[in-house]
């Protein structure tokens, strides 16, 4: 019990995690449509215009998001569908913003203080850090006002939401047959029929890969591509041309000793007594006699041993291990146990997990580490104040010096005598090295910097890098030839007509079992293997199981003497057949009070949010939304 007090996480944390003051429901920022298009527009809508800059910045944070959740390349999305969602969501927020001023709903300043002021991203040591608060917006790329006008909106669109939700409400019928359905058991069996069975019997033709080309030919197009030529501030590449002094490193010390200071430490024993089926008053009475026992000199491991229902502990002698001040879970607990001598034992102390003896088994004092122990942490430090200072002061004199020859980057590069570096080709949407930042993409397909061929501002990628770009090289989008993508078509086709074949045998072989044939006899005649079905839902772990269970908790119920058949697709292309053959429904009357209570709020927020997405709908009823495909 007590020995994991132990395994707890040390060390600090970045505060340069941008990703926690990611708005939860907006993609990107819905001031944004109402302070005109900078660019092309990619749609319009109602008198709105979405342009290229914000839809960029939206699809780049929704594929991200799904990299997050599925930890997939969401490229998979092709022919624009991952754009048209993302088209989708922006145009409900700025309807849900309008309706919302339009109703009067309002986050007031205390409201929104608060809000940010008790966000962790804008913490130290537990505390609102106004200089962290503003350092995390300037590399996130967004103003103080920016920030808070999203985190206005943002309140006010979760008004809206958590409204429709506590408005619903759950009859107690309908939650009785969701745990009748939850909790039910299914028996039976399944087998999977894979489409590599059949890529030896599909021949692809000439004529179906130009079929397939011509049909789907906005699909295989190479995007437009670019490569940039950039100058590459960094902090690390300063701090590795700084040695500091050791007065310099002494001084530091000397100021933020504090620091360098280790806490006293205790090692700490103790014998746990819990009531076994008795009463608390022999435990009490026991706790009494072993403190005798102890200071009379018996062994307190063996006792330990014996006696402590601890039983992690007590198989080593009721050791816990090592403690400083605050880090034991119970204050009654901490307070004897920071207050004995070295081998002194405690009278009897009470938690909420029962009566405990402590011993103090060794004392190390606070200490501080000497200068030459945390020296290296004092040169890094040194080293990095600066190349901070001077990163500051180059990147003024580069952003100048871009600006003042916007039409090239060695007038900048010779002046501070400074490396060009080339990135490789990359789309708007991917990169790799330096083109994986979004604001490095952004900045490249920027107006200003790929149409009018100027160097870019300089980009603060975070508080250790920045950069200053310009177009090196530039790929217009292509149209892919036959023979540019046939093997990629030629895959397509085996894996479409493959999996074809197998749903053809899967639903032909649950059609034999629906009028009798023997579910052995079919699997053994086409090579194929019986696997237990999971009894439930949430007992299908294995992603191979997964799908094949929410397939059969589907399928109609056997009746009496009978079995239900079925088929369905699973997530990697295979078709599963299973059989069940009973099914018991879960006891309502068994089922925890929490867990119906987890049954009730699933389906509040489930009527809610339908009913919210009918309000969505209603507010886009006669609203015609135009999209330019070609920016999709």
């Amino acid at each position: 019990m007590l020995i994991a007090i132990k395994n707890r996480a040390t060390g600090w944390i970045a505060w340069a995690i941008v990703i926690l003051i990611t708005i939860p429901f907006a993609l990107w920022g819905i001031n944004t449509y109402f302070e005109g298009a900078e660019d092309v527009t990619v749609a319009n809508f109602d008198g709105e215009e979405i342009d290229y800059r914000t839809y960029q910045r939206a699809l780049y944070n929704e594929r991200e998001r799904l990299r997050g959740v599925y930890n997939q390349n969401p490229e998979m999305l092709s022919g624009g569908v991952l754009g048209r969602l993302v088209i989708d969501a922006i145009v409900d927020e700025v309807l849900l913003f309008r309706d919302a001023q339009k109703h009067g709903y309002r986050v007031s300043d205390q409201q929104l203080v608060e809000t940010i002021q008790n966000h962790p991203g804008f913490q130290t040591n537990n505390r609102f850090d106004r200089e962290q608060y503003e350092r995390v917006l300037r590399i996130s790329g967004l103003s103080v006002s920016e920030f808070e006008e999203l985190q206005r909106q943002d309140a006010v669109l979760q008004q809206i939401r958590t409204g429709f939700r506590e408005s619903a409400f759950a009859v107690d019928s309908e939650v009785d047959a969701i745990l009748r359905v939850l909790f039910q058991d299914r028996f039976g069996e399944f087998a999977l029929v894979n489409p590599a069975a059949f890529i030896f019997d599909v021949e692809v033709t000439d004529s179906e890969i130009r079929d397939q080309y011509e049909t789907n030919k906005s699909q295989y197009v190479e995007d437009e591509k670019v490569r940039v030529e950039y100058i590459r501030l960094s902090v690390d590449d300063f701090a590795s041309n700084f040695t500091p002094s050791d007065e310099t490193l002494q001084t530091l010390y000397d100021a933020e000793i504090a620091r360098y200071a280790v806490a006293e430490q205790r090692s700490i024993s103790h014998i746990l007594l819990e009531p076994q089926g008795g009463e608390i008053t022999e435990v009490s009475a026991l706790a009494i006699e072993l403190v005798g026992r102890l200071r009379s000199g018996e062994d307190f491991a063996s006792l330990a041993e014996q006696y402590s229902t601890d039983v992690g502990s007590a198989e080593n002698g009721g050791e816990l291990g090592w403690f400083s001040p605050g880090e034991l879970p119970f204050p009654e607990f901490e307070s004897v146990a920071f207050n004995l001598d070295e081998g002194e034992i405690s009278e009897p102390v009470e938690t909420e997990f029962g009566t405990h003896i402590v011993r103090v088994n060794e004392i190390q004092g606070r200490t501080v580490k000497s200068f030459d122990e945390v020296r290296p942490e004092l040169v890094e430090q040194a080293s990095r104040a600066q190349a901070e200072a001077e990163l500051f002061e180059t990147s003024e004199q580069l952003r100048n010096l871009a600006y003042e020859e916007p039409e090239n980057l060695r007038f900048a590069a010779d002046a501070l005598n400074l490396d060009i570096e080339f990135s490789d080709w990359f789309s708007r949407g991917f990169g790799t090295g330096i083109a994986d930042y979004e604001q490095i993409r952004g900045a490249a397909f920027s107006d200003e910097v790929l149409a009018q061929g100027f160097n870019s501002d300089l980009i603060e990628i975070d508080s250790d890098l920045q950069i200053v770009l310009r177009i090196y090289d530039h790929q217009e989008t292509q149209q892919l030839s036959v023979a540019d993508v046939r093997s990629e078509i030629t895959e397509e086709l085996l894996l479409s007509e493959s999996r074809e074949l197998a749903k053809e045998l899967s639903e032909s072989l649950v059609d034999e079992l629906k009028l009798g044939a023997d579910w052995n006899s079919i699997l053994t005649a086409n090579g194929l293997v019986a696997n237990e079905l999971p009894t439930r839902v949430d007992a299908a772990t294995d992603p191979s199981t997964i799908g094949v269970v929410l397939h059969a908790f589907s399928a109609k119920k056997p009746e009496a003497g009978n079995q239900t058949f079925g088929s369905g697709p699973m997530a990697d292309g295979s078709y599963a057949i299973f059989r069940i053959s009973e099914v018991r429904n879960g006891d309502v009357a068994s089922v925890s009070e929490e867990q119906r209570q987890r049954v009730v709020a699933a389906l509040m927020d489930r009527f809610g949010d339908g009913m919210f997405d009918s309000y969505i709908v209603l507010l886009r009823d006669g609203i015609d939304i135009n999209i330019n495909p070609e920016l999709l």
